[in-house]
């Protein structure tokens, strides 16, 4: 699969630079137009056109800095995560936790509609990103008891497990603002063929 990251994909960053080009040119520039970009005069301009990408990247793939303890053992964290329900079978037997000590990453968490899940794992990884796990969505949850309240059903495809009957399922955490306080619950979802728009998926970096 094709890698997204210019630093290391010439090819991506020769698009992007023919669009630039193509869009210049549209609006009256000349062929060294974009040259001027690495002269002198250019650079006052080289901050704001970062600004634009850093902030359209923001908007697109958001993201929140999160503290996991895997000192913590699961049911602690399902506390201090807040949930207001959950699954019986979310237990520290269907969802060991592999990490040791204390992981300080980011948590990414975007939708996908439509796209089925290899689809969706193919464009984390693309981005450098695998799906989270859910003691990385349990810690977003504690340090913000509405990060799952807006936006849609945060699913964590980097826990799977398998139930007696061969499902496999996946956390997944839904929630509600209300007047009354917030509604959270922890449920596991069957992973289906093609996820509809209601769900949103999280992603860590790469270890």
């Amino acid at each position: 699969m094709k890698n997204l990251n210019l630093l290391t994909d010439p090819e991506n960053l020769a698009a992007i630079w023919e669009k630039l080009t193509v869009a210049v040119k549209k609006r009256g520039g000349r062929d060294f137009a974009l040259d001027l970009l690495a002269e002198d005069e250019g650079f006052p301009i080289i901050g704001p056109i970062a600004d634009l990408v850093v902030n359209l990247e923001r908007k697109l793939w958001p993201r929140s800095p999160i503290t996991v303890d895997y000192g913590m053992p699961l049911n602690d964290m399902i506390k201090a995560a807040a949930q207001t329900s959950m699954d019986e079978d979310v237990v520290e037997q269907n969802f060991p936790f592999q990490g040791i000590g204390i992981l300080k990453t980011e948590l990414y968490v975007r939708p996908f509609i439509g796209l089925t899940t290899q689809a969706i794992i193919e464009k984390f990884s693309a981005k450098g990103l695998v799906p989270c796990k859910i003691e990385h969505m349990l810690a977003r949850a504690a340090e913000d008891h509405t990060a799952q309240c807006v936006g849609g059903t945060i699913v964590c495809l980097g826990s799977p497990w398998i139930n007696e009957k061969g499902d496999i399922l996946v956390p997944a955490f839904e929630g509600a603002c209300a007047l009354m306080g917030n509604v959270r619950g922890l449920l596991l979802e069957k992973l289906v063929e093609r996820w509809p728009d209601r769900y949103r998926f999280g992603a860590v970096p790469k270890a």
